[in-house]
């Protein structure tokens, strides 16, 4: 065997039309013609993942610059050298071949004198064919389109990049709801994202006694479903159609591969879990489901996070500190001291508030609240209550209800004791 081995008169001709090619399209970046005879000889030569990739930069540049036919003819060489759809991108390459190619279509063809026929698969001559001719539409195709009109009109997706739009859509469902059809219950269990399209859906919850309490409602471009989607806890509403509607349903487990790679999307997703949670605490709330929309969301922009552990006291008898208190999560305690000993007056849930006296009269605080259980708790300084009762002064009625109701209770706890 020699020491080394001659490069066959082919293979040199093959490399020196590579190079040749390469120099051509150097002078000339969107010689498409060029960019093809190059992709077709590296393949030749092996080098079939070069080829894949000149032609995708190529193809999105001239997607980019809305140059359609030459576009068709880059990617369906893409998708001659992938048929089986090996590289990552030529999945994609592959849809926008076919939406191109129907656009391209619809604006050839002439004006149908009858009804349209149906939509013809990539390579049927739509020329030639009737109401009467038309081909079977293709149920994956059909389904992929009616997703894509349907996402175009939501926030949430629609500012994504179009190769990530793509991999959404293709794990998306679209369903119809009749009312008064469930979308979803309270307290089931689910994952799933509902994106509405048309339509409307009644948000609702029930409160500790049973009773329903509408939460609100949600129009076309609204998202739903994702504090169960982001934290994997049951339903926290129920979600009813309230007209026809239109709606995109997206699995948890389909979503999670592409967050993880798009992190815009998953802050996008968390913030909308922040402002959806506090959201349903003001709207469950006695006093602030009472507000109008703008009205909760001025209260919410100036809500802070507080967590405490069983034990630990949020409030203490006697102190200055004048906030107002919402429970998120968990259980908590409210005690007086009385003859040296300390009473117990309540017992708060999630929903419920406290610290209001000490919050709308500036006065120091008249009993003391204690975490029973791990808690969750929002803080509203007092600043912003004032703030908003000059903005809602007929809130001061419903608090100072609630506080005379209070007030009958502790003085029989107290007289018990």
């Amino acid at each position: 065997m020699a020491l080394f081995e001659k490069t066959s008169p082919a293979a040199e001709k093959a490399r020196r039309a590579i190079d040749d090619l390469k120099k051509r399209l150097k002078d000339r970046p969107d010689d498409v013609s060029a960019a093809l005879a190059l992709a077709d000889a590296q393949a030749g030569a092996g080098e079939r993942g070069e080829a894949l990739a000149l032609l995708l930069k190529l193809g999105r540049a001239l997607q980019k610059q809305g140059r359609a036919l030459e576009t068709i003819a880059v990617f369906k060489k893409v998708v001659a050298l992938d048929p089986k759809g090996e590289h990552e991108s030529t999945f994609l390459a592959k849809l926008d071949l076919e939406r191109l190619q129907q656009a391209v279509a619809k604006v050839s063809s002439p004006a149908p004198t009858a009804p349209a026929p149906a939509a013809h698969p990539p390579g049927a001559n739509a020329a030639s064919a009737g109401p009467a001719a038309a081909e079977p539409v293709d149920p994956a195709r059909e389904k992929r389109r009616r997703v894509q009109t349907a996402a175009s009109g939501i926030p949430l997706l629609k500012d994504m990049p179009p190769f990530l739009l793509e991999l959404i859509l293709e794990k998306m469902e679209l369903a119809t709801y009749l009312p008064p059809r469930t979308v979803f219950e309270e307290g089931a269990e689910g994952s799933s994202l509902v994106f509405v399209v048309t339509g409307g859906l009644g948000v609702s919850a029930r409160d500790e006694k049973g009773r329903v309490l509408v939460l609100g409602s949600l129009g076309p471009g609204a998202v739903a479903g994702e504090i169960s989607f982001l934290s994997g806890t049951p339903r926290t509403a129920t979600l009813t159609a309230t007209e026809r509607s239109d709606v995109l349903l997206l699995e948890r487990r389909a979503l999670d591969p592409i967050l993880k790679k798009h992190r815009p999307l998953a802050d996008a997703l968390q913030s909308l879990f922040k402002e959806r949670v506090l959201d349903t605490i003001l709207a469950r709330s006695p006093i602030f489901a009472k507000l109008p929309r703008d009205e909760r969301d001025f209260v919410a922009q100036h809500l802070a996070s507080v967590d405490a552990k069983p034990g630990e006291r949020i409030v203490e008898e006697g102190a200055h500190d004048d906030a107002l208190y919402l429970i998120k999560r968990g259980q908590l305690r409210v005690s007086m001291k009385k003859g040296g000993k300390e009473v117990a007056l309540a017992l708060l849930a999630p929903h419920d508030f406290f610290g209001d006296v000490a919050a709308l009269r500036g006065i120091r605080r008249t009993a003391s609240v204690t975490a029973v259980t791990p808690a969750e708790l929002l803080r509203l300084p007092r600043e912003a209550l004032v703030a908003l009762l000059a903005r809602r002064p007929e809130i001061r009625s419903a608090f100072e209800e609630i506080q005379l109701g209070r007030f009958v209770a502790t003085s029989a706890a107290l007289s018990k004791s």
